[in-house]
């Protein structure tokens, strides 16, 4: 047996975890001194953020040096940290935090993330991480299952959205250019037909369908947007209008991508009708269910997914409404046999010879944790149902601070969330005759989620609609109430009238 002691000179004493009690009490001594500074520095603030301006986040960073020359030891480190990043932290498991698609991370999926980094285990091989391999596997195939994909289908994790859609695009245009011009674009480049290409997503769509389309040589242009209804979702008949235009103009559409839950409204797209659009034109048909895709642990809101069985390759991330620590997401492909237009072999790494299963011919990225730990921890902890329980009380609360803000008449709900968004602003009581109504509601209203951010007891996010600026409440914890909702509504009210008045004397403009 070899010598039980790490072979480095003192230095490296405690900082690697291996066979010997020293180094084990060490590693429990480091968890437990991050655990006690992160509490501490949880219980010391009651607020969402301290208020700082970026200057002075980075006047905090002033007198630090990144790169010592020599090291102080982790408890002063941790201590840095606590002086400086936590004392400016953003609390995303504070009830009080409604701005962006960024959840309250479970405890269970935290200590799971902790496993992840101390296993250090990767997908780029299965000789570097063979059980985590196999985890993924099946956890990918039973939530392939659980939205309706057949047997046939696979997937990975992925660090998110973006990187899901531009695997699903990139797919699309492989499998085009080899259906439809008898092209590798993987070993030969992409063909002369290829400034014809065109993907098709909604208007209010996410943009990395566009950065794809730039990232595969096709350009932000080959993107062509489809108008949606009044409820935000993408207009199927429009869709097939768009198409029929674009065949006749001479254009390649070659993929269409619908969102099940928008950014700025949670809205889904009508799947069903757009999978008929895209069968008819024989288009790739891909489902970016980053927010949304959460609804397939719900038996009551599972439904509102209905046709994204039928879909080319999926988006979902687990570190949006399924409270994992971020980055966890996933990508899943109806036909595995479809990853052909992806993958690579290495002589090193995975070479074809090899009687064992790689993953780096299923992702654009070759060094992957492995965040599969953390879902599966999560579920195996609280269960589907447990986990479908805290989706629906998110969504019951969204419905109800829906109809909270809808009774009030110091604010206009634009729409009803079919999630846990709810986009709305705040009414000026009055409006000077110099001043659009318009232009001076927008006003007010930026300036609010200025002064949220400066007073740090709440966090707002903003966003647009038909020009015109609107705050937005984007749920996504658990434990957040009405009455915090009601109270947050409360202190936007108060901001609202403050800056009114400021406005009007002439102190801000």
């Amino acid at each position: 047996m070899s010598d039980s002691h790490c072979p480095a000179d003192t230095v490296a004493d405690g900082l690697f975890l291996h066979t010997d009690e020293a180094s084990t009490r060490q590693y429990r001594h480091a968890l437990e001194s991050v655990a006690e500074v992160v509490t501490d520095s949880t219980r010391a603030s009651d607020t969402v953020y301290s208020g700082a301006d970026p200057a002075a986040v980075r006047a905090s960073f002033d007198e630090v040096d990144c790169l010592p020359l020599e090291g102080s030891g982790l408890d002063e480190a941790l201590e840095t940290v606590r002086e400086t990043v936590l004392s400016d932290a953003v609390r995303m498991s504070h009830p009080w935090y409604l701005a962006h698609l960024n959840c309250a991370p479970m405890v269970p999926a935290v200590a799971a993330d902790t496993l992840v980094s101390t296993l250090n285990q990767s997908h780029a091989a299965w000789d570097l991480g063979p059980s985590v391999d196999v985890l993924e596997e099946a956890f990918v195939a039973e939530f392939a299952d659980l939205l309706g994909l057949p047997d046939s289908a696979a997937g990975v994790f992925t660090s998110g959205g973006t990187q899901a859609n531009f695997t699903a695009l990139l797919l699309a245009r492989g499998w085009y250019a080899d259906e439809y011009l008898d092209t590798d674009v993987q070993t030969d480049g992409l063909p002369a037909e290829a400034s014809a290409f065109r993907l098709l997503r909604s208007e209010i769509g996410h943009p990395t369908a566009d950065e794809a389309a730039a990232k595969m040589g096709l350009g932000e242009s080959a993107t062509v947007t489809v108008p949606v209804d009044e409820a935000h979702r993408m207009d199927a008949a429009a869709l097939a209008e768009t198409v029929e235009r674009l065949v006749a103009e001479g254009q390649r559409p070659f993929a269409v991508t619908a969102t099940a839950g928008t950014t700025d409204y949670g809205s889904i797209d009508p799947l069903a009708e757009i999978a008929d659009v895209a069968d008819e034109y024989d288009l790739w048909f891909h489902v970016d269910a980053a927010y949304g895709g959460a609804l397939a642990v719900s038996d009551r809101h599972r439904e509102k997914l209905a046709g994204i069985e039928r879909a080319d390759s999926v988006a979902v991330d687990f570190h949006k409404f399924l409270f994992q620590p971020a980055s966890c997401g996933i990508f899943l492909l109806r036909e595995e046999d479809n990853y052909r237009y992806l993958g690579h072999e290495a002589a090193y790494l995975n070479p074809g010879r090899d009687s064992v299963p790689h993953r780096t011919e299923k992702s654009v990225q070759w060094t992957r944790r492995a965040d599969v730990l953390k879902p599966f921890v999560t579920f195996q902890t609280v269960g589907r149902e447990g986990m479908a329980a805290l989706v629906d009380a998110v969504i019951e609360l969204a419905n109800r601070v829906d109809d909270l803000v809808a009774e009030d008449p110091a604010f206009d709900l634009i729409s009803a969330s079919e999630i846990s968004t709810t986009v709305f602003r705040y009414c000026p009581q009055e409006t000077p005759e110099t001043v659009s109504h318009g232009v001076w509601a927008d006003e007010i209203n930026d300036a609010i989620r200025d002064a949220a951010l400066a007073d740090g007891r709440t966090l707002l996010a903003r966003t647009q609609a038909d020009g015109r600026t609107y705050l937005k409440f984007t749920l996504l914890n658990p434990c957040t109430s009405l009455d915090d909702v009601a109270a947050v509504l409360d202190l936007i009210r108060e901001f609202g009238r403050e800056i009114e008045s400021d406005l009007s004397a002439g102190d801000i403009r």
